[in-house]
C-alpha cells in the first residue's frame, strides 16, 4: 500500500481508514461526516478536503490537489473509494438526496447507482435550489472530484438527479450553474469545468483517462427515472429511484420528477458570464465599491450638494425601479420565487430591518460632511465588533471571551488611529458610530431572518424587498429636514446626469456582489473588503490630500490584522503562510535571479515606507503649495 520512495499524498492519508490523517485544522473524515447540516452550510473550508480536484484553487492555496499518485491510489483501492462514497452520501443527504444501488434486474446493467429525493428534500433544497448560491460551486466540485477519483456512476447519478430537480423547478437555478454541472459530469477528465474549448491545460496523467466508460444520457434517464409500466391492476405505475418496488407506488414516498432526456441532453448556449475569469468580478466589485464611496464624498462635499438623506433616498428609489424592471425582464431575481414572503412577514421582518438599513445609510452619508474618507474607512473596521456585540445582546449568539479577545485588536487599532486623526470632528465621529451600530443591528436581524432557509436571499433579492420600504422611510425624513431647503441651482450645479450616474454606480455595486459571490467564495469577499479599504485610504490621500499620520497607519494596520485574524482564524492564516512559503521557495528554485530582484525592491519599498513614517503626516497642504507658487510668480 505504501512505498519508501515518497510519502502518500494527503488525500490518500486522509481517506485511509488505518492512517486517518487530520487536515490542517485537526479534523478527520469521521468528525466531518458527523457534522450537522447547519455546520456544513456555514463552514467553507472543508469541501476542498473532502472532494479535492486536480486543479489548484486560485483562492484557497491550502486546498489539497489530486496528483497522479492520488489518482492511481483511489483508482486501485476500493476502500478509498468506499470512504469517498461515504462523503458523497453525507453531502447528498445535506442537499436532500439519497444514493442507492441500482438493484432492479430488468434495468440497464451498466447503471450501478441512482440518486433519489430523500425525505428531507423539501427542507434541504431551500439551501441550494436558488439562482445563485455557494453550494452550486460545491456541487460542481463534488461531481468532478468523484469522477476523477473513480466514482463515475455515482457522479452521473447525482448530475441526473440535479437535472431532474431543475425540470421540476424551471428557471429557478441559473443556466450558468447547469452549464458547469454539465461540464463537470460530461467532459473528458483532462478538461476542467472552467476551461474553454476542447484543449485544457490539465495534468498529463488525466489525458490517458478521458472517461471511465462511455456514458449515454438517454439510456441513463430511461433507467434512472420514471418509466411507466403496467401494474397488476391494469394501472400505470412509476419506477421511483427511492426504492425498488414490486407493487403500486406509495404516495408517501418521494419520487423524482419526470425528465425528457432529449430536452436535457440538448446543449444549452453558454452564458457569456461563464467565460469571464473570477478576477474580473473581484476587480469590478472593488472598483465599484470604492467608486461609490468616493463619488458620494465628492457630491456631498466638493459638489456642494449637502443633502445626504436626499441622496440616499434617490439611490433607493432608483434601486426600486431597477429591481422591478429586472424582475420582469431578466432571471437575476428569480431567487425571490423561493422566498415565502407574505404581508405579515414583510411587516414583522422586512420593515424593521429596512428601518435600521435606512438609519445606517443616512448616518453613513452624513459622516462624509465631517470626516475624510480615509478616517471613515478606519472606523468602519470596527463593524465586526459591533455585529458580535449586537448578536450577544439580542441572544443570536452566546458570549465567548475567546472571540472577544480576537476582536479587541480591531478596537485597539481603531482607537490608536482615532488619536492620530488630525482633522477629528466629534459630531462626524458620532454619526459614523451610529451608522456602525445601526448596520450591526441590521445584520443581526438579517441573520436571524435567514436562519430559516425559506427566507434565504441573495443580495439582489434582498434589495428587491428592502429598497421600496427604505426609500419611503428616507423620503419621510428628507421631506422634513432637507427637501424644503434644496435649491434647484444646487441640483444643477452637481448635474442631473451626475446624480443619475451616481445612482447607477450604487445599483451596479449590488449587482456585482451577486456575481462575485456566485463565482468566488465568502473568503474571497472578506479579503476583497480588506483590500478595498486599504485602497480607499490611499485614494483619499491622493484625491483630497487629507493628511494621514504615521500613528494612524500604525493603528489601522493593527485593526486590519485583527480583522483578518477574526474572520479567517489562526489555523487558516498559518496554512496560508505555509503555502505561500512553499510557493515562494519553489519560485526561487525556478527563477533565482528574478527572486533576488523582487527581494531587493521589496526591501527598498519597506525602507522608504519606514522613512516616510518618520514624517509628521502623509499628504500635501494645498494652502502652502499655493503660497509657494505665488511667491515664485512674484520673484519672476
Amino acid at each position: 500500500m505504501t512505498t519508501n520512495e515518497a510519502p502518500l499524498p494527503f488525500p490518500v492519508r486522509f481517506y485511509d481508514s488505518t492512517i486517518k490523517a487530520p487536515d490542517f485544522r485537526g479534523r478527520t473524515l469521521t468528525s466531518m461526516l458527523a457534522w450537522s447540516d447547519d455546520r456544513l452550510e456555514h463552514s467553507h473550508d472543508y469541501i476542498q478536503i473532502l472532494f479535492p480536484l486536480p486543479e489548484r484553487s486560485p483562492f484557497n492555496f491550502s486546498a489539497p490537489v489530486i496528483d497522479e499518485q492520488t489518482f492511481l491510489q483511489f483508482r486501485s483501492r476500493s476502500e478509498l473509494r468506499d470512504r469517498l462514497r461515504d462523503s458523497l452520501v453525507r453531502l447528498l443527504r445535506f442537499y436532500g438526496f439519497r444514493l442507492s444501488p441500482h438493484g432492479s434486474a430488468d434495468e440497464a446493467a451498466d447503471i450501478k447507482y441512482r440518486v433519489n429525493l430523500g425525505v428531507n428534500f423539501p427542507e434541504a433544497s431551500r439551501n441550494w435550489v436558488t439562482r445563485f448560491d455557494h453550494n452550486h460551486l460545491r456541487i460542481t466540485r463534488i461531481i468532478r472530484s468523484c469522477r476523477v477519483l473513480g466514482l463515475e456512476d455515482e457522479a452521473q447519478a447525482f448530475h441526473a438527479a440535479l437535472l431532474s430537480v431543475a425540470a421540476a423547478k424551471p428557471g429557478v437555478i441559473s443556466q450558468k450553474s447547469f452549464m458547469f454541472w454539465g461540464r463537470a459530469a460530461q467532459r473528458p477528465l483532462f478538461l476542467a469545468p472552467e476551461d474553454e474549448g476542447d484543449e485544457g491545460d490539465g495534468e498529463i496523467f488525466l489525458y490517458r483517462f478521458p472517461r471511465s466508460k462511455p456514458f449515454d444520457v438517454h439510456s441513463f434517464f430511461d433507467s434512472q427515472f420514471a418509466r411507466p409500466r403496467m401494474g397488476v391492476d391494469g394501472e400505470k405505475e412509476r419506477l421511483s429511484a427511492e426504492i425498488v418496488r414490486s407493487g403500486a407506488v406509495s404516495p408517501s414516498e418521494p419520487i423524482l420528477p419526470v425528465v425528457n432526456p432529449t430536452i436535457v441532453a440538448e446543449k444549452k448556449p453558454e452564458s457569456p458570464s461563464s467565460k469571464i475569469h473570477p478576477a474580473f468580478y473581484v476587480t469590478t466589485w472593488i472598483a465599484l465599491s470604492s467608486s461609490i464611496i468616493i463619488f458620494n464624498k465628492w457630491i456631498l462635499d466638493d459638489g456642494g450638494f449637502h443633502y445626504p438623506v436626499t441622496l440616499t433616498c434617490w439611490h433607493l428609489f432608483f434601486a426600486t425601479i431597477m429591481t422591478q424592471i429586472m424582475s420582469r425582464t431578466t432571471t437575476l431575481l428569480d431567487g425571490r420565487k423561493t422566498v415565502k414572503m407574505t404581508g405579515k412577514i414583510y411587516l414583522r421582518a422586512i420593515v424593521p430591518i429596512g428601518a435600521f438599513f435606512s438609519l445606517s445609510l443616512i448616518c453613513g452619508n452624513i459622516t462624509y460632511l465631517y470626516l475624510g474618507v480615509a478616517f471613515i474607512q478606519m472606523l468602519k473596521a470596527t463593524t465586526p465588533v459591533a455585529v458580535l456585540l449586537a448578536g450577544w445582546a439580542l441572544g443570536q449568539e452566546k458570549a465567548n471571551m475567546g472571540t472577544l479577545f480576537k476582536v479587541s485588536f480591531i478596537v485597539i487599532g481603531v482607537v490608536i488611529a482615532s488619536f492620530g486623526e488630525i482633522e477629528f470632528v466629534f459630531i462626524g465621529f458620532l454619526f459614523q458610530l451610529g451608522g456602525i451600530v445601526f448596520e450591526a443591528l441590521r445584520l443581526v436581524l438579517v441573520q436571524k431572518l435567514l436562519s430559516s432557509a425559506e427566507y434565504k436571499m441573495d443580495p439582489l433579492v434582498s434589495l428587491y424587498y428592502f429598497a421600496p420600504i427604505c426609500a419611503i422611510m428616507n423620503f419621510c425624513v428628507a421631506a422634513v429636514i432637507e427637501i424644503p431647503y434644496i435649491k434647484m441651482d444646487e441640483v444643477y450645479h452637481v448635474g442631473l446626469l451626475t446624480l443619475l450616474a451616481n445612482a447607477c454606480v450604487a445599483f451596479a455595486l449590488n449587482v456585482s456582489v451577486v456575481f462575485l459571490i456566485g463565482r468566488t467564495s465568502s473568503l474571497v469577499l472578506t479579503l476583497c473588503g480588506v483590500l478595498k479599504d486599504i485602497l480607499l485610504v490611499f485614494a483619499s490621500i491622493a484625491i483630497w490630500g487629507k493628511p494621514v499620520t504615521a500613528l494612524q497607519f500604525f493603528g489601522y494596520s493593527i485593526a486590519l490584522a485583527g480583522l483578518i485574524y477574526f474572520k479567517l482564524g489562526a489555523d487558516t492564516i498559518k496554512a496560508k503562510f505555509a503555502d505561500a512559503g512553499r510557493a515562494w521557495a519553489d519560485y526561487g528554485v525556478r527563477h533565482p535571479a528574478l527572486r533576488k530582484v523582487i527581494v531587493f525592491f521589496g526591501m527598498l519599498l519597506v525602507a522608504m515606507f519606514i522613512l516616510g513614517g518618520l514624517a509628521p503626516a502623509v499628504g500635501y497642504d494645498s494652502t502652502y503649495l499655493s503660497s509657494v507658487v505665488g511667491q515664485s510668480d512674484k520673484a519672476v
